[in-house]
């Protein structure tokens, strides 16, 4: 799921939902972002939204207690910070201080219990910018890498066309992850696929796809989950596997393989 800091009203909008997804058998992954720069996390300026969102996941850890549940949730602040895309794009020290002081912000407010720290960048980084690893802010302060890959195909409002294979979409950031934090699991915490070929919108070819990187991921030894990006933001490059009824029939036989534990949407 996905929240702002700025949201107006999290003591809500983080224990109900959150509430809903534990009780539904899930363990929740929070992507919190916000529309404002590092700088004015760093300053201080948006201390009182960081505390009030650590109160609220506070209230979802001891809504559970109180039930005999021990609710943890895997939380991703400022994703894809490496990603031009965000507002939080900026440079590697200014991420690293703003992660750390989101974390002493959420021990103060007592809701460290509650969460298992995410470092959350974006696979792909744009030959000007810094790479992922620059943002790293260390083992003692993370405890599981996530990351965002997606194969965009030909779909219209790709920048560039082409139909990446999983070991490409994959490959090349597992490996650089191994080597940046060996000890600790990964998570595909954003992936998708077009199904937009170069020979047109193609359902065979989204199966094959589908098949193949669940087919893959599933014997990454490091590799312990995986997010489909199941939405349609947007449109033109049709991520979704699972629409009404239907569902895709790549997906269905790439999550049955053993190495899965499949929770259903529904």
């Amino acid at each position: 799921t996905f929240i702002a800091f700025e949201d107006l009203n999290p003591d809500y909008n983080i224990p109900v939902p959150l509430g809903n997804i534990w009780d539904s058998g899930y363990i929740p992954f929070v992507n919190i972002e916000t529309q404002r720069k590092l700088v004015d996390i760093n300053n201080g300026s948006m201390d009182n939204y960081i505390r009030s969102m650590a109160r609220a996941f506070k209230k979802w850890y001891e809504e559970g207690r109180r039930k005999g549940q021990n609710r943890l949730a895997l939380v991703a602040p400022l994703q894809e910070m490496n990603g031009y895309w965000v507002s939080y794009h900026g440079k590697p020290y200014e991420f690293k201080n703003a992660f750390m002081r989101i974390q002493r912000l959420f021990n103060e407010e007592g809701a460290s219990s509650a969460v298992i720290w995410v470092f959350a960048p974006n696979g792909w980084s744009s030959p000007t910018d810094f790479p992922f690893e620059d943002y790293y802010p260390g083992d003692d302060l993370v405890r599981v890498i996530g990351f965002s890959s997606y194969n965009a195909g030909y779909c219209p409002s790709a920048s560039w066309k082409s139909w990446d294979l999983p070991d490409k979409v994959y490959g090349p950031y597992i490996e650089r992850i191994v080597r940046m934090a060996p000890t600790k699991p990964i998570i595909v915490a954003q992936t998708g696929t077009s199904g937009y070929s170069s020979k047109g919108y193609d359902i065979a070819a989204k199966n094959e796809w589908l098949r193949e990187a669940y087919n893959y991921l599933a014997v990454q030894i490091n590799v312990s989950g995986i997010i489909y990006f199941n939405k349609g933001v947007n449109q033109s490059c049709d991520w979704p596997f699972f629409s009404g009824a239907t569902k895709f029939d790549g997906y269905r036989k790439g999550v049955s393989r053993e190495e899965y534990i499949y929770i259903s949407p529904s």
